[in-house]
C-alpha cells in the first residue's frame, strides 16, 4: 500500500523561523512529507481548510505562540475544531502557562517546546507524533470496521430470530391442527404430554 504524501504545517510570523524549521523538518521528513509555511494564524487557517478540502492528510501542526492577530493557543483551539486528530505542538520563546494549559485543555496539544529548540528533540517529537497520528487513525478505521461488522451481525440476528418465530407459530399451527388441543398444549408447554385413549 502506498502512503499519501501528509503534509506538515509550520506558522510563525518571523521567516528566519520558519526558513530553520523548513530546512530541519525537510531535512528529517521531506521523502514522505510536505513541509507548508504560514506567517499568520489567519494565513494559516486558510492553508489548512484548503488542505482538509483536498483531503490531504496533516498529521502535525507547529506554531509559534506571540504572533500579531490570533495566537498561537488560539490558532491551535481551531485548529482542533477542524482536525481534532492532528497532533498539536507549541513553539515559543516565552513561556505562558495560562496559554499552554488552554491549548492542552481545549487543541490537546500534543507538546510544547521552548526556543530555542534542540534539534534532536523537535526531529524526535515530530516523528513519534507522525506514528502516533497514524496509529489513532488506523485504531479509528478498525473501530468503523467493528461497528460495521457489529451491526450487520445484529441485523442477521433479527432476521433468523424473525425466521425461527416464523417457524414457531408454524410448528404451533400444524400441532393444534393434527393434535387435540390439551395435548397440543402440554406439547407446547411441557415437551411432552401424558398418553391419554380418546
Amino acid at each position: 500500500m502506498i502512503m499519501e504524501r501528509g503534509v506538515i504545517i509550520c506558522i510563525d510570523d518571523e521567516k528566519l523561523v520558519l526558513n530553520g524549521l523548513r530546512s530541519q523538518l525537510g531535512h528529517e521528513f521531506g521523502e514522505n512529507y510536505d513541509i507548508e509555511m504560514a506567517e499568520s494564524g489567519e494565513e494559516a487557517i486558510g492553508l489548512f481548510e484548503e488542505l482538509l478540502e483536498k483531503r490531504v492528510s496533516i498529521p502535525i501542526v507547529i506554531s509559534d505562540q506571540l504572533m500579531p492577530g490570533i495566537k498561537g493557543h488560539e490558532l491551535l483551539i481551531e485548529i482542533h475544531k477542524l482536525s481534532p486528530s492532528t497532533y498539536k505542538i507549541l513553539l515559543t520563546g516565552q513561556t505562558d502557562i495560562e496559554a499552554i494549559t488552554e491549548a492542552v485543555n481545549k487543541a490537546n496539544l500534543y507538546r510544547y517546546i521552548s526556543k530555542p529548540w534542540d534539534g534532536k528533540d523537535l526531529s524526535l517529537t515530530v516523528r513519534e507524533a507522525i506514528k502516533g497520528f497514524y496509529q489513532d487513525m488506523q485504531l479509528e478505521n478498525q473501530n468503523k470496521l467493528l461497528e460495521r461488522h457489529n451491526k450487520e451481525l445484529e441485523k442477521l440476528v433479527i432476521e433468523r430470530t424473525a425466521e425461527l418465530l416464523a417457524e414457531k407459530e408454524k410448528s404451533e399451527a400444524l400441532l393444534v391442527n393434527i393434535l387435540p388441543e390439551e395435548i397440543a398444549e402440554d406439547l407446547k408447554e411441557k415437551g411432552a404430554s401424558e398418553p391419554r385413549f380418546y
